[in-house]
């Protein structure tokens, strides 16, 4: 049985659940503590979906993450991207062969990853907390429902969401900022990451942007649900009824995660 509770205090949404944890996927509780291998400059062009990966000076990673409009393929928002200087030069582009998302038991949820030796995968550190704490800090308009969002996340065990409109938390806790804009015609939503040489995402260095230019009742949902869970550590889903789906589909897109996607985070992601 599920347990849901909300509190609302002082502009935070507090929201909290209990799942059943489901048994036998691979632990990745505890980082590896070699720094990363050094990495080429990567493109990913999958489905409406591009990929921009860069080294970090200092070590670690920069991860760009953009979904394409309706009617417009992942290859052709590269170009856009292209054309507008946000693809560094010398990079590689790999076409539907993505070497940043990590597959698992859980049917077609997939994870963010460098598949390496050792394995490195993206997440919060916990900073003596039994759960990382992420606030998404809410610069949007009602149009954007981040907050309904955010209590949908919340629903995974092992990491806590929260939603916000005021001063981002210390003491331990993440903070991600949503903002929204007319950023132009290239891209509906954009997750942008930075982690550290052993995988850990590195506060303040960690946003999503929602673009007016299209912004639809229809779509707006999915789209928050879409890049907040990347912002959490997740890759995309290859079932369509998941918001972590990798492409636009004809009709309103999903607006909820799935099960499986909360089984990666509770179980992989964020396993004690």
């Amino acid at each position: 049985m599920m347990r849901h509770r909300i509190v609302t205090y002082g502009g935070l949404l507090m929201a909290s659940a209990l799942l059943a944890t489901v048994a036998g996927a691979p632990a990745a509780s505890a980082n590896p503590t070699t720094p990363m291998p050094a990495t080429e400059k990567l493109v990913v062009v999958s489905g409406d979906e591009v990929m921009i990966r860069t080294p970090r000076p200092g070590g670690g990673l920069i991860i760009n993450l953009y979904r394409a409009p309706e009617q417009s393929s992942g290859l052709q928002m590269l170009a856009r991207l292209k054309a507008k200087g946000l693809v560094p030069a010398g990079v590689t582009t790999q076409v539907e062969a993505d070497p940043m998302e990590c597959t698992t038991i859980y049917a077609q949820a997939k994870y963010l990853c460098l598949k390496t030796v050792p394995h490195y995968w993206f997440n919060w550190r916990w900073n003596g907390f039994s759960d990382p704490q992420i606030y998404f800090r809410d610069h949007t308009p009602a149009a954007w429902p981040v907050r309904a969002s955010v209590t949908e996340w919340n629903r995974a065990v092992g990491v806590d969401s929260y939603w916000t409109t005021g001063a981002c938390p210390t003491g331990g806790r993440h903070c991600v900022h949503v903002w929204n804009a007319d950023y132009g015609d290239d891209w509906v939503g954009h997750t942008y990451m930075e982690v550290d040489s052993i995988g850990f995402f590195i506060d303040g260095l960690v946003w999503v942007e929602l673009n007016d230019r299209f912004s639809s009742a229809e779509d707006n949902r999915s789209t928050a649900c879409h890049e907040l869970g990347h912002a959490l550590g997740l890759a995309h889903n290859g079932s369509v009824s998941s918001c972590m789906y990798w492409q636009a589909i004809a009709g309103p897109d999903p607006r909820l995660p799935l099960q499986t996607d909360y089984q990666v985070l509770t179980n992989i992601l964020y396993r004690d």
